[in-house]
């Protein structure tokens, strides 16, 4: 009986499509592309902040009323069409979860 093969590390990619802004949507080091200093993509994961190579699949929801303003699947190179956020989610904010865990990693007040 041979081992099993290795699970592949996936590929994390540095820039999404274009696409239109969405409704809501907030830019953060969550969905914005990797650069250096000088604005230089940085394409390889290894030189991008250890937060985004920690939380590869990210959204950003409306705490108060569950919705769902935008994700960002790092994996993919797109959107998290499937995402559905955890209950228990409250308070006049916005908020950057880990998509696979439900983490909350970063916090912003909502103007209403």
């Amino acid at each position: 009986m041979s081992p099993p093969s290795p699970t592949p590390t996936p590929t994390l990619c540095a820039e999404f499509p274009p696409q239109p802004p969405l409704p809501g949507d907030v830019e953060g080091w969550w969905s914005s592309t990797p650069a250096d200093a000088d604005g230089n993509v940085l394409t390889d994961p290894a030189d991008w902040p250890a937060q985004l190579r920690e939380h590869p699949r990210t959204a950003l929801v409306d705490a108060a009323t569950g919705r769902v303003v935008s994700s960002w699947d790092r994996r993919t190179c797109g959107q998290i069409p499937d995402f559905r956020p955890p209950s228990g989610l409250s308070g006049n904010q916005l908020v950057v979860l880990d998509a696979d865990s439900g983490a909350v990693l970063e916090s912003m007040p909502v103007q209403r």
